[in-house]
């Protein structure tokens, strides 16, 4: 069940982004800067959001392969052990 939470909490992450974007609306990282002129800096966060769905799409993705891959190899060895 976790797994399937997560995958919606991801979803989600991208269709709010996604409406965010029809709106016009900013996405933003707000940093704490002394030296600026209202003592922080505004950076737009929409292209760094989107890295991170991405990236964690592609470790999920890796993942599952080397899931497969062990369950595949241990299936191997335990044949191998029981000849």
């Amino acid at each position: 069940m976790k797994k399937k939470e997560e995958t919606e909490r991801l979803a989600r992450l991208e269709l709010l982004l996604e409406k965010n974007e029809r709106r016009g609306s900013r996405l933003c990282w707000i940093r704490w800067d002394p030296n600026s002129k209202y003592g922080y800096e505004i950076d737009d966060a929409r292209e760094d959001i989107r890295w991170m769905i991405y990236e964690i799409k592609k470790l999920r993705e890796e993942n599952t392969e080397l899931k497969s891959f062990v369950d595949n190899f241990r299936e191997a060895m335990e044949d191998e052990f029981k000849k």
